[in-house]
């Protein structure tokens, strides 16, 4: 902690930081944009479209497969 780098990984002082990020990091409205597109989803063989589904299921199970009943 108390370092301060800029979007390359290179060390600024901690004057610079707060100078510009506002520039680097989200907004107010840019995390409420994100927070809009990210709805759970709890039915079997379903997943949320901001997750990759898993190449393959626990112990070689079916990504369907019924893991956890709710």
């Amino acid at each position: 902690t108390g370092h301060h780098f800029d979007i390359g990984g290179n060390p600024i002082t901690a004057e610079q930081f707060e100078q510009r990020k506002a520039q680097w990091l989200p907004t107010i409205e840019d995390r409420e944009y994100v927070r809009s597109l990210m709805h759970p989803v709890v039915e079997p063989g379903k997943i949320a479209n901001w997750i990759s589904p898993p190449a393959a299921g626990v112990k070689g199970k079916p990504f369907e497969f019924e893991y956890v009943r709710l």
